[in-house]
């Protein structure tokens, strides 16, 4: 894979990683309600589960990565779970790749 794919993938790493720290913590849980915790808390994991081995991928160089199966588990993610979406993360790679490399 090509250091400009690479870093576009990189990158949506990192935009995966913004989306899920929004876990509450006891500071920042005041102001939302046990069902948003409960909503936030799910969405944090169930994307966690999904990219655990997209991040190791990343650590790895991008050594044996599929990228036909991670975005095929991207859209079954999206299909069985559409209240939790994650499709906006293509947008963010596309994005990514589409930038001119520094």
């Amino acid at each position: 894979m090509e250091s400009h794919r690479k870093r576009a993938y990189r990158y949506l790493l990192y935009q995966f990683l913004l989306d899920i720290r929004t876990t509450p913590t006891p500071d920042s849980s005041a102001h939302l309600t046990d069902q948003q915790c409960r909503n936030q808390v799910n969405y944090s994991g169930a994307v966690a589960y999904l990219l655990h081995n997209f991040a190791l991928s990343a650590a790895n160089d991008f050594a044996d990565f599929d990228e036909t199966a991670f975005w095929r588990n991207i859209e079954h993610f999206s299909q069985a779970m559409p209240q939790l979406s994650v499709m906006h993360f293509k947008k963010a790679f596309d994005f990514a790749l589409s930038e001119t490399p520094h």
